[in-house]
């Protein structure tokens, strides 16, 4: 079944890149790397580990394809992001503030900047550390 999510987030980042008006070449590295990533996502047990993990993933991955395809890595990181970003959350989110269920909404919301802020940081990780490296 694992499999068959991977397969679907391939193809949404390969709509995303054609989306973004990417050659066939780049958008097809990128639903690799989208796919790959969300399959990691959902074979993490934990979440916020899933989260750190699969964000560490696609950054490696996008640096790593950037240079291989040369292509800038943002293009890869675009690609991949939309599959890991929870939307469901902030949707629900904005759902219970409507609503008027203020204490819900803080909950899910504060997981939710939680999860967000893990993708950032690994993705903001990685990226000082290519670009560090690369002048070396």
């Amino acid at each position: 079944m694992n499999y068959i999510y991977m397969l679907v987030a391939g193809c949404i980042s390969f709509c995303v890149g054609i989306m973004l008006k990417t050659r066939v070449k780049i958008a097809l590295c990128g639903s690799f790397v989208g796919g790959l990533c969300y399959f990691t996502f959902i074979s993490v047990p934990y979440e916020k580990p899933a989260y750190f993990i699969s964000a560490l993933l696609l950054a490696v991955l996008s640096e790593i394809m950037a240079k291989l395809v040369k292509a800038p890595s943002t293009l890869f990181l675009i690609m991949g992001v939309y599959v890991l970003v929870p939307g469901a959350q902030i949707y629900q989110t904005f759902l219970n503030i409507i609503n008027g269920s203020y204490n819900i909404a803080l909950n899910i919301g504060a997981t939710t900047f939680v999860n967000l802020s893990l993708i950032a940081a690994a993705i903001a990780l990685v990226s000082a550390a290519f670009g560090k490296t690369q002048n070396i």
